[in-house]
């Protein structure tokens, strides 16, 4: 449908950054990419258009690029959350972690409740070897949003790290549950089961 709005009719943002969503959904990067540039083309004032292009070049591990793109973003559009928590991945991305760990923090403070960008928070400040706080933040993640799998399998890793290894196996059992696919959950299961 939307490949066929962009053969008739000329400098349909719309139509680009729809189709670049559906790329992005299954996970055809590239493509992605190529939507959201031709959508900025037509209207680089596009917001979502930035932020879909960066998350789109993050994905395809092109940090410095979706990054540049962030910040021309966030120039004009400082307090943009999604700006902010891509930016913020990106970071991580790059093992800047203090500095992803402040953007999570600067969209935290317009969208407290969004268990994504404190799962994100959290896994910053993992990295930065602050696991208590980690815990708090995954902890708070899931009183928002307990399906959070990954908000599980990381904040078992949080627990592992400081030899909790009962909340650990707690965590990552929960996280497997809810998503077979997380290898680390089981790793952390298998890890952590009693001695017989």
């Amino acid at each position: 449908l939307f490949t066929h709005a962009l053969e008739v009719t000329e400098r349909n943002v719309l139509a680009h950054d729809i189709l670049g969503r559906y790329y992005l959904e299954r996970k055809q990067f590239s493509d992605a990419e190529k939507q959201f540039r031709a959508a900025l083309a037509i209207n680089p004032e596009y917001p979502q258009g930035v932020n879909s292009l960066a998350q789109s070049l993050l994905m395809q591990e092109k940090l410095a690029e979706a990054e540049s793109a962030l910040m021309i973003g966030l120039a004009k559009h400082p307090n943009d959350v999604d700006f902010l928590f891509t930016l913020g991945r990106t970071l991580n991305g790059q093992s800047r972690y203090a500095e992803a760990a402040k953007r999570f923090e600067e969209a935290l403070t317009h969208a407290s409740g969004n268990s994504a960008i404190l799962t994100a928070h959290a896994t910053a400040l993992g990295r930065l070897g602050r696991y208590y706080d980690a815990i708090a933040e995954y902890e708070r993640a899931l009183k928002i949003d307990p399906r959070n799998a990954l908000a599980h399998v990381n904040l078992a890793g949080a627990f592992l790290a400081v030899d909790d290894l009962d909340k650990a196996r707690q965590h990552a059992s929960e996280a497997f549950r809810l998503d077979p696919s997380l290898k680390f959950a089981q790793e952390i299961i298998d890890q952590t089961r009693p001695s017989p």
